[in-house]
């Protein structure tokens, strides 16, 4: 028997396709296959290659893309895009934690441009601005925490358009309690409401400024004001003492007595105002370290007295309460200038009529009317309606300090103290 040519064509598709073809006589192909062997060990893996840099261990996610934010919430793996971010109200929370770009997942991280996922330096947190974490020192190492209140409403918290240092509370070392030494330094238009101390060497420049040549000083002042015979400092809306605890009287003195104790007295002012300065009053001041004593005088009291026939009555007076007739006396009340009588001055003006001082008192003051022709002092009925007496009384004597009082009239002191 001759043998004849087979030809095997194995498809590339499917191994274990088989094909064939004889040519010659006989075409007898006889085929015997065996059993499937047993299949062999699987080779090794290869090995894995380089962690590129600063990327996430073990981190992967099919859709991370250039933009996104990658994020571990402890077991899982994700990304965001921006805006997921931006409307999140908390970071971390359940959802958005930090990721990582080692075991400890305190970093957020995002791919950038060219594919690789990096450390996020910089990511927006919303349109208007950004949070620049790679400026912060150690951000890569430490923690950096942003701790605020739990608050009732909406709060904005706005920094201004300018670089410079953030300050800690603890940065600011001038507060409204506490003592600081200024040097060269300008205060503008200051408000001092106590009671100034200086101290020596480089304040005496100030000291001289404000004339005075001590270490420490007090001021004083207030407003006098005689209600119904008895003084007293204003203290209303308009008006208040300083540093002066009380006021009394006595004789011809009234006393102010200080709120703090000198050492030395500076000076002190007194001055009248413009109705008792009218009247002539003139004023004085004892000082001491604790209290002052203000003696006055001088309170001038005058008018013209008119007669119409039965009374007499004060016209263009000034401190003249009354004029009263008794027999042949005619007695002036008026306010109090001490004793001496040698001051009263009266005259009258339209009849020939002399006048004779009776008495005079701190307060009143009497007088006559002589008729020349007789010698003799007139009543009521011998004088003619129409009579004007001119009346003047000088305080120059000391003034008692319960009379004097002129309505709504003051005394203005002011003083100032070593302490």
């Amino acid at each position: 028997m001759s043998l004849s040519t087979v030809e095997i064509r194995v498809a590339s598709a499917n191994p274990s396709l088989v094909e064939l073809q004889a040519t010659g006589s006989p075409a007898i192909v006889q085929i015997n296959t065996g059993p499937t062997g047993p299949t062999g060990p699987t080779g090794p893996t290869g090995p894995t290659g380089p962690t590129g840099p600063n990327s996430v261990t073990g981190a992967t996610t099919t859709n991370f893309t250039t933009g996104q934010v990658l994020y571990a919430n402890g077991s899982n793996v994700g990304s965001l895009s921006r805006s997921g971010i931006d409307t999140r109200t908390t970071f971390p929370n359940d959802d958005v934690t930090a990721a990582t770009a080692s075991p400890d997942p305190d970093t957020i991280v995002k791919r950038n441009g060219s594919g690789d996922i990096v450390a996020a330096t910089t990511f927006s947190t919303n349109e208007g601005g950004s949070l620049s974490a790679g400026s912060i020192t150690g951000f890569s190492v430490h923690q950096v925490n942003l701790v605020y209140p739990t608050t009732t409403a909406a709060r904005t918290w706005t920094l201004p358009d300018a670089s410079g240092t953030v300050a800690l509370t603890s940065d600011i070392t001038v507060t409204a309690t506490n003592t600081v030494t200024l040097t060269n330094k300008t205060i503008t238009s200051p408000v001092i409401d106590t009671g100034m101390s200086f101290g020596t060497g480089a304040a005496l420049a100030t000291r001289t400024a404000l004339g005075l040549d001590r270490a420490a000083g007090f001021e004083l002042f207030c407003v006098l004001r005689n209600t119904a015979g008895t003084w007293a400092m204003l203290n209303d809306a308009t008006h208040e003492p300083y540093n002066i605890a009380s006021v009394s009287q006595s004789g011809y003195n009234v006393r102010i007595n200080y709120s703090q104790t000198a050492t030395k007295v500076g000076t002190l002012i007194v001055v009248p105002d413009e109705a008792y300065a009218a009247r002539g009053l003139i004023v004085g001041s004892s000082v001491g370290t604790t209290f002052a004593d203000i003696n006055l005088s001088g309170l001038n009291s005058a008018g013209i007295l008119t007669f119409n026939g039965s009374t007499w009555a004060a016209s263009s007076a000034v401190g003249i309460a009354s004029a009263v007739m008794t027999g042949t006396q005619i007695v002036v009340t008026h306010d109090d200038a001490g004793a001496n009588h040698a001051n009263v001055s009266i005259y009258c003006q339209n009849y020939n009529y002399f006048t004779i001082l009776s008495a005079s008192t701190g307060g009143t003051s009497s007088f006559r009317i002589i008729d020349p022709l007789t010698g003799l002092a007139m009543t009521a009925a011998e004088l003619p309606s129409g009579l004007t007496v001119s009346f003047s009384r000088r305080g120059n004597g000391l003034a008692l300090a319960v009379s004097g009082a002129v309505s709504s009239s003051n005394l203005w002191v002011y003083g100032i103290m070593y302490k």
